[in-house]
C-alpha cells in the first residue's frame, strides 16, 4: 500500500523519535500461553502487545471487506484497486462504525475463537464483547487521527473491568501511524 508520509507524525506534526521520547511496545507473544505471566505484564505495562495472535488471513479478509464497503461508498480513490485501500483525496471517514454492522469477516476476526479464546484464558473465565464495534477507517495522511484517550470513558458503562483489543486490518508500517501507549499511564 503506498504511503504519503516519510516520518511518523501526529495531526500533521512530526513526532520526536529520540530514545528519550520514543520506544517500541513490549511484545508479549512469548508468554501467550501463560495467563499468570500475561496478567503480571498487563499490571506492569498497562497493555499487552500480541502481534500474530490472530490468523493473518482472517484479519486481512476483514480488512478487504471493509475496503469493499468503503469503495461502495465512493470513499476510495478510483485510480487504485480497492484492495489497496487508498482513500479518495479530500475524503476522510474517521469513525466508520457502520462498516462493521452485519460484517461477517470483521466479526470473525475480532469476535472469533482466537480473540475470545485469548480473553477467556487471560481472564480465567467467560467473556463478553460489546454489541457495537468501534471501527475507524484512516488514511496515511489523515490528520483526523484519534486523539489521545482511554477507552473506559466510551465503554466503561460503570465498570473498569474492561479490555480493548486494537486490531489493525491491514499492515501498518510505522510511517502510516499505528498505536501508541503513554508509558505508566495506567
Amino acid at each position: 500500500m503506498p504511503t504519503t508520509t516519510t516520518h511518523p507524525s501526529y495531526r500533521g506534526r512530526p513526532m520526536r523519535l529520540d530514545d528519550e521520547h520514543w520506544g517500541p511496545l513490549n511484545v508479549s507473544t512469548d508468554i501467550a500461553g501463560d495467563p499468570a505471566a500475561l496478567r503480571a505484564r498487563m499490571k506492569r505495562d498497562g497493555y499487552l502487545y500480541m502481534p500474530g495472535l490472530l490468523p493473518r488471513n482472517v484479519v486481512l479478509e476483514a480488512g478487504n471487506e471493509v475496503k469493499r464497503r468503503l469503495a461502495s461508498l465512493d470513499a476510495l480513490d478510483p485510480a487504485y484497486p480497492p484492495e489497496d485501500g487508498i482513500g479518495r483525496p479530500g475524503v476522510s471517514r474517521g469513525e466508520a462504525h457502520e462498516l462493521a454492522i452485519d460484517n461477517e469477516p470483521v466479526d470473525r476476526a475480532i469476535y472469533g475463537p482466537e480473540m475470545l479464546g485469548f480473553f477467556y484464558s487471560f481472564l480465567g473465565g467467560k467473556v463478553r464483547h460489546f454489541d457495537r464495534t468501534w471501527l475507524r477507517a484512516k488514511a496515511p495522511s489523515d490528520d483526523n487521527a484519534a486523539h489521545p484517550h482511554y477507552d473506559v470513558v466510551f465503554m466503561g458503562r460503570g465498570t473498569k473491568q474492561l479490555f480493548t483489543a486494537w486490531t489493525p486490518m491491514t499492515d501498518v508500517p510505522l510511517e502510516m501511524g499505528g498505536l501508541m501507549a503513554l508509558e505508566d499511564s495506567h
